[in-house]
């Protein structure tokens, strides 16, 4: 979990106008829920150190439910809702954070000095440089999880065409930073007054990812949402896409004949959105 004494030691890497002080949280979060076992992460910051952490509370709750399997008690309520064929799988967790240390912006340095001292360096794997070409370098390797927070549009757009291949088919999951902007960074943009709406809206990279995935409907091979922080103008959101399978989803029967195949006699009222 995180607690006081690890939010102290991570306060050094700590930025208010990178948008990252609740989203270190959420990303802790969504790795805890998902275990992946092969992490990316480009750009290292306030970040790398929840992904960390997260690798490592994994790997001890596994460990701690595989004496709960072993023992059996009755009383366990956790094995009522463990998968227990999932407990024994192998769980070797690994975390490559990409950053180049000639950019004088990065603080990669001062994360490594963090991640020592939390002694989380066992999950951590780093490469100085740009994730630009590196996947020539990467055999077969895939991810279950990466989390993106580099640049502005070129380098989202060289990522995903890059990296969208080297996402896990079954359940990988994409964290995208930054995508909405608020209209102000629009009008800027395209030299024009500041719009009357105050109104945050999505970025060109965002309305591309949903364009394809509205004309793939039914057969889009991946989900997204993307979470706003309504109060923040920029840097406060993120959009999640999740690889569901690199086939399109056969969808024959509606809500209604699938729940009645399943033996759902009571009526149920279908619902439009």
């Amino acid at each position: 979990m995180i607690d006081d004494a690890f939010r102290c030691s991570v306060k050094p890497l700590y930025s208010a106008d990178l948008g990252t002080d609740i989203v270190a949280d959420l990303l802790y979060s969504l790795v805890r829920m998902t275990r992946p076992q092969s992490l990316m992460e480009i750009g290292l910051g306030y970040t790398t150190p929840f992904l960390l952490k997260a690798l490592k509370d994994n790997v001890q709750e596994i460990c701690d439910d595989k004496i709960r399997v072993k023992e059996g008690s009755q009383s366990d309520l956790r094995l009522d809702v463990l998968r227990k064929e999932t407990v024994n799988r192998e769980y070797h967790p690994s975390l490559l954070a990409i950053d180049d240390m000639s950019d004088n912006d990065s603080t990669a340095h001062l994360v490594q000095e963090v991640v020592d001292d939390l002694q989380l360096n066992e999950w951590l794997e780093f490469h100085n440089g740009s994730f630009e070409g590196l996947t020539s370098k990467l055999g077969d390797k895939v991810f279950d999880f990466i989390w993106f927070d580099c640049g502005g549009p070129k380098e989202y757009c060289d990522f995903i065409s890059e990296y969208w291949p080297r996402l896990c088919s079954d359940g990988g999951v994409l964290v995208l930073h930054y995508t909405y902007w608020h209209n102000s960074t629009i009008s800027h943009r395209r030299n024009q007054t500041p719009l009357t709406a105050d109104v945050l809206t999505p970025s060109p990279v965002l309305r591309e990812i949903k364009r394809q995935h509205g004309l793939l409907g039914l057969d889009s091979h991946f989900e997204m949402t993307s979470l706003i922080e309504p109060h923040k103008s920029r840097q406060g959101s993120v959009t999640l896409l999740r690889k569901v399978s690199d086939k399109p989803i056969d969808v024959k029967e509606s809500m209604t004949e699938e729940l009645g195949g399943l033996g759902f006699s009571e009526p149920i009222k279908p619902f439009k959105l």
